[in-house]
């Protein structure tokens, strides 16, 4: 499997108009639309991802986000899409881990005879993350199989743990200056079949911006930068 930047969080972006509880860091208003552009270790542009709120609603205090997101390469062409849901209710945002299918899918290669199955839990982040605290940690599962067969062919897991909010810090991108939540988490992702799987362990840190969202996301292997996200475009306020 290839190293793919941990875009877990990075997902849609905010505005306090929606929830006042949870504008602090996703805005889940329809139609708004945002663009993050991927680096390698060597300050490469290496893809690019859009994302957009296709539906938005809120009931007995709940707000509930449908998110459309296509993954772009390094050449401009698309090379996958994906959607998953935020939720956000009572000062807490909630991410469907699905939001990391579609970097996962295109890097195991993922084929049309394929069928695939994706379970997991959703991130969580409070609207007033304080340094120190520790968040929940998080697992999904994607599972391969051939559609004729039924066979299974692999299966991927990946856990996160650690994560912690590390402080505050302020990170500048081409959408602009922001004063950041940086919060830092463990990843550990399996591969194989059974007893065959293979492991493969990772360190993100990430840096989310009031009214905004996630500005910038990094991946470390064994103390090493694979790669990055910037968030590189967003509406005008």
């Amino acid at each position: 499997m290839k190293p793919i930047i941990f875009l877990a969080f990075a997902l849609v972006l905010s505005r306090a108009t929606v929830a006042q509880d949870c504008g602090l860091y996703y805005d889940l208003r329809k139609g708004g639309v945002y663009e993050l552009t991927t680096f390698d270790n060597r300050d490469q542009p290496s893809g690019r991802i859009v994302q957009e709120v296709r539906e938005a609603k809120t009931s007995g205090g709940k707000t509930t986000a449908l998110i459309h997101q296509q993954v772009f390469d390094k050449k401009g062409k698309a090379s996958s899409t994906n959607d998953y849901t935020v939720e956000c209710q009572a000062g807490l945002v909630r991410l469907d881990m699905r939001a990391m299918m579609n970097p996962q899918a295109n890097a195991q290669g993922a084929q049309p005879d394929m069928d695939v199955q994706v379970s997991g839990d959703f991130l969580e982040i409070p609207a007033q993350p304080k340094q120190g605290t520790t968040l929940k940690n998080g697992t999904m599962t994607v599972a391969m199989r051939d559609k004729k067969s039924g066979v299974a062919l692999s299966t991927t897991t990946i856990s996160i743990s650690n994560r912690r909010v590390e402080g505050s810090e302020t990170i500048k991108t081409e959408a602009g200056s922001f004063a950041c939540t940086k919060i830092s988490q463990d990843v550990l992702m399996k591969t194989g079949m059974g007893n065959l799987a293979i492991p493969f362990t990772m360190r993100t840190v990430e840096w989310y911006a009031p009214g905004v969202g996630a500005v910038r996301s990094e991946t470390y292997r064994k103390d090493k930068l694979m790669g990055y996200t910037l968030l590189t475009a967003a509406p005008t306020k």
